[in-house]
């Protein structure tokens, strides 16, 4: 036998063994993920609490109010390792009414609370600039909230803040959250105007936009509905945004189609409809 066929018979029974290797690893590895995916190890918990409900109230008038089965801080894996810095929030089945009225009555206190300025409220602290003393004087009386301006992302940090803080854990490096069975409502009165629902949850990291995943539903009462694989609520804008397939229905006309925007009333829609 030739040193040449040596060689290549050589080469074969390599990349034989690296395959039946690297198969191997694999096989064990997707084993172990799905084993251990569903529950993380006590250790890996840095605080949790179990059947926690959350209320706000504005005087007699309630806010919102809430149940999480559980939520915990954990650290977040690298493979099988628990190590580093970042943090994540892990919540489950979470449910969380909120009232119009009530958010109407938290919003008015804020639009006055400075009597030193009249500038539209900022989210971002570090983007706040003093007041205009020739402008105070002159100010015009700060419209009531509307029920659009009343129901917007960031109405979700107080319900988040109260379960933070139930866990008296400080930590800043919670930058992940993760959800596992979410349904937010909207109510006026005794009538729900609004409800979203998914199987998944999570916060973008970058973004901080809200992403439910699974089944996702968003339903505006007589306004309509929308179903899909995943909904973006963005920050920027407070606007839902459907990039996969959906399903639309409004009156009695169904529709379906992709990359939807829309407002949670369902009022203003813009999007691409097939056929």
């Amino acid at each position: 036998m030739s040193s040449n066929t040596k060689r290549f018979l050589l080469s074969i029974l390599i990349a034989l063994i690296l395959t039946v290797c690297v198969a191997t690893f694999w096989s064990l590895l997707t084993s172990y993920r799905l084993r251990n995916a569903p529950e993380s190890h006590p250790s890996d918990r840095l605080a949790s609490i179990q059947g926690w409900k959350i209320h706000r109230s504005n005087g007699n008038t309630t806010v919102y109010q809430g149940s999480i089965e559980s939520f915990s801080i954990e650290r977040v894996k690298l493979g099988p390792f628990a190590i580093g810095p970042l943090r994540v929030a892990r919540l489950q089945k979470v449910v969380i009414d909120f009232y119009l009225e009530g958010l109407l009555s938290n919003a008015e206190p804020a639009k006055h609370s400075s009597k030193s300025s009249n500038a539209q409220p900022v989210k971002d602290l570090s983007t706040i600039s003093p007041p205009d003393p020739h402008k105070i004087s002159a100010a015009a009386p700060a419209k009531p909230p509307s029920m659009m301006e009343s129901f917007r992302i960031d109405t979700l940090e107080g319900p988040f803040a109260d379960i933070q803080n139930g866990l008296f854990y400080r930590g800043r490096t919670t930058r992940i959250v993760e959800i596992t069975g979410v349904c937010l409502n909207l109510w006026a009165g005794e009538k729900r105007v609004f409800r979203i629902s998914s199987d998944h949850a999570r916060i973008d990291r970058q973004t901080r936009d809200i992403v439910f995943i699974g089944h996702a539903s968003l339903d505006a009462a007589e306004n309509g509905s929308i179903v899909s694989h995943r909904i973006t609520w963005v920050r920027k804008t407070s606007l839902f945004r459907i990039k996969d397939p959906f399903i639309l229905t409004k009156a009695d006309e169904t529709k379906e189609g992709r990359e939807l925007e829309t407002d949670y009333q369902l009022k203003t829609i813009s999007y691409h409809i097939k056929g």
